[in-house]
């Protein structure tokens, strides 16, 4: 798990409070997560895999995207990343989210952010013709990509 970045200072010797749920920087002495949206966006910056990329349908970490979370007024929402192509572009379709509320530990939310990267990932499949392990959004069959379908 990487250790949480300090939105204040950016520095990474954050340290968690356990009885508060709450994260600190000795740094700093910024804290953050209040059961905040904005303490919880924080904090899910530095747990999601890089890129991570604000889009319409939440935080998409990885690229491809991996998982993706939304962050609400009263919870936090984690799902592995899917998605269809519409128009050439994919489209969020992520099923199966996992609701916490604000108040939820953070370490309750990185496991579940590191179960739906595992879900994601054992959905990418090797292209036979181009030897590359991609996500099934790139695949046009079960062994061929579109890339390598379309030459």
């Amino acid at each position: 798990m990487k250790a949480p970045v300090c939105p204040a200072c950016g520095c990474q010797s954050v340290v968690a409070e356990i009885e508060s749920s709450q994260f600190r920087c000795p740094d700093c002495d910024h804290h953050f997560l209040e059961g905040t949206p904005d303490g919880w966006r924080s904090l899910l910056l530095s747990m999601l895999p890089l890129p991570v990329v604000e889009t319409q349908h939440g935080l998409v970490g990885g690229n491809p995207g991996e998982v993706v979370v939304r962050v609400g007024d009263e919870t936090v929402e984690v799902a592995a990343y899917r998605a269809e192509l519409r128009g050439g572009e994919p489209v969020v379709t992520a099923k199966k989210w996992k609701v916490f509320d604000l108040s939820a530990g953070p370490s309750e939310v990185m496991a579940a952010i590191q179960k739906a990267r595992a879900r994601r990932l054992r959905t990418y499949r090797w292209c036979v013709g181009c030897r590359k392990v991609l996500p099934p959004e790139r695949m046009r069959d079960s062994v061929t990509c579109h890339h390598c379908a379309d030459q």
